[in-house]
Formats: C-alpha cells, structure tokens, sequence
C-alpha cells in the first residue's frame, strides 16, 4: 500500500507492508520516465532493512522489506 505527495522534482511515497504481503513492492511512476532519481528515507528508522532501486526506463521504483510485518517506510524520490 503506498500514499505520495508530488511536486515537479521531487516525490514523497510514505509505503506499507502488511502482514501477508509479498516482500517485493513495485510502484510505477510514469511521469518520471527517463529521469534520473535520487532516493533517500526520510524519518525515523531510516531504511532500517528496506532497499529501494529505481529503473528509470520502466519508470518503475522496486522496493524491497525482509523486515517483519506490519512495517512503513517514507522515502523521497528526487530528480536530479
């Protein structure tokens, strides 16, 4: 499950995994097809276990959580 705010360089997504959840979450972000983004986790815990990886020509974001659940993140997606 995933919420974000936009603005036109920068991308805030607050994800969620709940229990049951595969650990793999893919979030497609069309309108940053072809850029290039720096990802950083924003808030408490950090990353704490989670990885992001980017794919600008899919404009696909692949996060990944082994961390039990339920777990959240916010992470922000800046062009750059």
């Amino acid at each position: 499950m995933t919420a974000g705010l936009r603005t036109p360089d920068r991308d805030l997504l607050t994800v969620w995994r709940r229990p049951g959840a595969d650990d793999v979450l893919t979030v497609e972000l069309p309108e940053r097809r072809g850029q290039q983004l720096d990802v950083a986790w924003v808030g408490p815990g950090g990353a704490a276990g989670w990885s992001a990886t980017w794919h600008p020509t899919s404009a696909r974001l692949t996060l990944r959580s082994p961390v039990p659940t339920p777990t959240a993140r916010t992470l922000a997606a800046q062009r750059r």
